[in-house]
């Protein structure tokens, strides 16, 4: 059904905040979510904190990102759209992801 979120969508977008974060490295290390399931949008913000330096791109990288995007594809078409953001500069991570139903 076109209004609602396919189950597990948001995961991968929770592991890669732990997953990439700096929390063992930086007692400053955040992370922030908000959920809006209204009508007739649905939203997910994210932000969080990383070190640059520590982020080692692999064969896989990206994975997790590509995947959401071809399962938004599939279930939702043309009404999503998924930002992602990164300033190395200022160690910050962030997405939108918003879903029109």
């Amino acid at each position: 059904m076109p209004g609602d979120i396919e189950p597990l969508l948001l995961l991968p977008l929770l592991e890669n905040t732990f997953k990439h974060g700096d929390f063992s490295e930086s007692p400053t290390a955040y992370a922030v979510f908000r959920l809006v399931a209204g009508e007739p949008t649905f939203s997910f913000r994210g932000e969080n904190s990383y070190r640059a330096a520590d982020q080692q791109k692999d064969d896989t990288s990206g994975v997790g990102l590509e995947n959401i995007r071809k399962r938004l594809a599939l279930t939702h078409g043309d009404a999503t759209s998924l930002s992602i953001m990164a300033d190395d500069d200022a160690g910050i991570f962030s997405f939108i992801l918003t879903i029109h139903r």
